[in-house]
């Protein structure tokens, strides 16, 4: 799961790292532009890297030095250096991505879509980055071949996804890790039989007579790579097989040439075919850290799992409250509309009152009031009614005397 020791997956939980800075690993190929050469001095190639998008992950020569892999894990640091075309040197380079490490291979395991083919598959897995689906089958009666379950991925980038989905289905992944490469006519490891130039012999006896295919040898077994009669080459309980089929595991696990794999696995092998018996104890403690370091990758794994799980009740629970946010806002933004319209309302109204009340006091003219009086109308009312008052008090009174006579005279007797 590494790539020259650097973890090929996410460094940090994608809800952790917003910015995208700690995201899965991207390698690409700094070569130099036929006929120019990469110059000598190692610095010339990072100090370009480095001026141009900044400190990246890594990087480790290839092809012996004529061309660099570069390890970034910021899609604006890749999109940097593609458009990268000399160093600082003036040496033409161009980076492109790696046509290797960029694709990673994984198994599934699916009954369900057991009865549809390749195309039909790849059609449901492209949008999740899976390039191409190998079906794993076994032999039926005849020529027939039957289909297994079993489903060879290989998926766009450098980490291996933990899940894909089948429609509703969720299936997990492991590693794909390759049967060993054996030539089928010498019967050695590490090439295949188009590039093998050895004589060839029997996988069967190991005698260098004429090999029809279809047919089966009859002679006494013998593996030319053990020298022992208990097997022939082609057995997979080979001693030499069961360490190819590690080196393998190494190659993927640790993302190694076929070559770094068997050297790793030679330094650390418990006892060797050559007598060397002092680094057992070297080897199996290795084998032991190993372990623990997958016992801990599962972990993390898992952890991450749990994470992803608590991430999403998280968003769950804010979308819950964003729904109440929202309606808050709705009802906000309602009564806000009620108070313009009413204020509205409210302003028509008092321009239509000052109208009404500015009309009223135009239409009542000064003639339609009654005229004042002036002070000497007032004076000279005021002047008769005294003298009135002065002739009503100036009448003679009526003698009581002749009152009283006639009271006398008309008195009875």
């Amino acid at each position: 799961n590494t790539i020259d020791g650097s973890y090929r997956g996410r460094t940090v939980p994608e809800w952790m790292d917003p910015a995208n800075v700690f995201g899965p690993l991207t390698i690409l190929r700094l070569q130099p532009v036929a006929p120019a050469v990469l110059p000598k001095n190692p610095t010339v190639v990072s100090i370009s890297v480095k001026e141009c998008c900044g400190p990246i992950e890594g990087a480790f020569p290839e092809n012996r030095g004529t061309c660099y892999a570069l390890k970034v894990r910021k899609p604006e640091q890749v999109s940097k250096l593609k458009a990268l075309t000399e160093l600082f040197d003036h040496t033409p380079v161009s980076i492109v991505e790696h046509p290797i490490h960029n694709y990673v291979k994984c198994v599934i395991f699916s009954h369900e879509v057991q009865d549809l083919t390749e195309p039909e598959i790849q059609d449901i897995l492209t949008e999740q980055g899976v390039t191409s689906v190998r079906r794993i089958t076994r032999k039926g009666d005849g020529n027939t071949r039957i289909n297994t379950p079993m489903l060879i991925l290989t998926v766009s980038g450098t980490a291996i996804p933990q899940t894909v989905y089948l429609g509703f289905i969720r299936s997990a992944t492991r590693p794909y890790y390759p049967a060993p490469m054996q030539c089928y006519k010498c019967w050695e490891f590490g090439h295949t039989k188009l590039r093998c130039k050895n004589t060839a012999i029997c996988g069967t006896c190991a005698g260098t007579h004429e090999v029809v295919q279809g047919t089966r040898c009859l002679l006494m077994a013998y593996c030319v790579k053990c020298k022992s009669s208990e097997h022939p080459a082609s057995s997979k309980k080979c001693p030499f097989y069961l360490t190819e089929n590690e080196i393998a595991k190494i190659r993927v696990n640790l993302n190694m040439t076929y070559e770094a794999a068997k050297k790793f696995h030679q330094q650390n092998r418990s006892g060797s075919q050559s007598g060397q018996t002092g680094n057992s104890s070297n080897a199996h403690n290795n084998v032991e850290i190993l372990k623990r370091l997958s016992e801990m990758e599962e972990r993390l794994n898992k952890k991450d799992e749990e994470m992803e799980l608590q991430k999403n009740e998280w968003d769950r629970k804010f979308q819950d409250q964003q729904v109440v946010v929202d309606k808050l806002q709705h009802d906000l933004n309602m009564y806000k509309n009620l108070y313009r319209t009413t204020k509205s309302q409210l302003n028509e109204v008092t321009q239509r009152y000052n109208a009404l009340l500015k009309k009223t006091e135009t239409d009542i003219t000064p003639t339609d009031l009654p005229a004042p009086k002036s002070p000497e109308e007032s004076s000279g009312t005021s002047n008769t009614g005294s003298q009135n008052f002065q002739q009503q008090k100036q009448k003679p009174r009526k003698s009581r005397s002749r009152n009283r006579s006639s009271w006398e005279k008309n008195k009875p007797r």
